[in-house]
């Protein structure tokens, strides 16, 4: 039996007949095997009554009557017919451009509807090849190569059948994933400058920029103005692919500020960053020193270490009491500035120099190597 949406539904065991037996028989519905869900009217000759009738309500009815005698059961198959209707459409949807998209629309009635769908009040003929690179999977809507100039717009979601129709819009964007074209600035800057890093990026919509970087294993977002750096922006939509700029501008950079800053850049159709290396140029500092005095013995090998830090890296050098190092390839300076004197002899004793140099500031320091004779 097919009836109506919302129609009052009576199903009857027979014709108008009460179920009889001896003793008298108790009579019990069941719905697609399982007891009723929801309140329904049994009527004293065993008719149930169903108010409101709708698709949830379809389905297989099984009637049972039973007494001490044994039980006898009745089906009955009822499709409750509905209207057309639109369950779910988004009322914004964001398409990715270049990547393949789908448009929900989701539909429910019976018979099943048929759908179609709109684009700025034009219907989009889906048979065949379509220019626009549309198709429909079931109910929804397939763009195949999004693009802002072809796709944005009111999409109508129409769905119909023999007992009515429905239709909902909903409004697409195509948008660009965030791209981040350039970062720049503050390379190699000295001490106690002005200096300013930019980021530039572009995307549909333009994204929100922002300058991080971390420390002690935090993110810190450069975003409120205070004594060391300030935080601007613009946008430049006169071009033919409008971009947005971030600048981050340091007062008076310090060695403090020398580190990895990374511009993120997001909007809806995603995020994405990009690095880059604030260098601040500082005179060499020698951090480890020679000791001032070393006591070796004659034949021995003798290493000096002196370690020194600076941007850029500083040249460490060596010099002699004569200002020579020992001659016959017997003094040799490693790859981390250490002064190495294989089979010392009397005549290495002296003073020896190490200096530090990295075109800001030359760095130098002493220390003596008193030699003892072999017994």
């Amino acid at each position: 039996k097919f009836l109506s949406n919302k129609t009052a539904l009576r199903i009857k065991p027979t014709d108008n007949t009460p179920p009889q037996g001896e003793p008298k028989p108790t009579l019990q519905w069941r719905h697609n095997n399982t007891p009723l869900r929801r309140e329904h009217v049994i009527f004293p000759n065993g008719t149930l009554h169903i108010s409101s009738a709708t698709r949830f309500d379809s389905g297989a009815y099984q009637c049972t009557v039973t007494n001490r005698q044994g039980s006898r059961s009745k089906d009955v198959i009822i499709q409750v017919k509905s209207k057309a209707r639109i369950e779910n459409i988004p009322t914004l949807q964001y398409p990715i451009t270049g990547q393949r998209s789908t448009l929900i629309c989701e539909v429910s009635g019976f018979p099943f509807p048929s759908v179609e769908w709109w684009r700025n009040g034009e219907r989009i003929q889906l048979n065949g090849f379509n220019q626009q690179g549309f198709s429909k999977v079931g109910t929804n809507l397939v763009i195949d190569n999004p693009d802002s100039s072809d796709h944005d717009g009111i999409y109508t979601c129409k769905a119909s059948n023999d007992y009515g129709s429905d239709r909902e819009v909903t409004q697409v964007r195509v948008y660009d994933l965030p791209r981040v074209t350039r970062v720049s600035g503050c390379s190699a800057v000295t001490a106690g400058m002005e200096c300013s890093i930019v980021c530039e990026a572009r995307g549909n919509p333009l994204p929100v920029l922002s300058w991080r970087y971390k420390d002690r294993n935090e993110t810190v977002i450069a975003q409120t103005d205070n004594n060391r750096y300030y935080v601007s922006s613009q946008d430049a939509d006169s071009t033919s692919v409008p971009f947005r700029e971030l600048t981050l501008t340091f007062k008076r950079i310090s060695i403090s500020d020398a580190r990895t800053y990374f511009c993120h850049a997001e909007n809806p159709a995603g995020k994405t960053s990009s690095a880059h290396q604030v260098k601040v140029r500082y005179q060499a500092v020698i951090e480890s020193p020679p000791l001032p005095t070393y006591e070796v013995p004659i034949g021995a090998t003798l290493t000096i270490t002196c370690k020194a830090r600076g941007e850029p890296l500083p040249q460490i050098k060596w010099s002699g009491p004569k200002g020579t190092l020992p001659p016959n390839g017997r003094a040799t300076v490693d790859e981390n500035g250490s002064l190495i004197i294989m089979n010392l002899q009397n005549n290495d004793e002296g003073e020896y120099t190490c200096s530090a140099d990295n075109n800001k500031k030359e760095k130098s320091t002493d220390c003596d190597s008193a030699l003892i004779p072999l017994l």
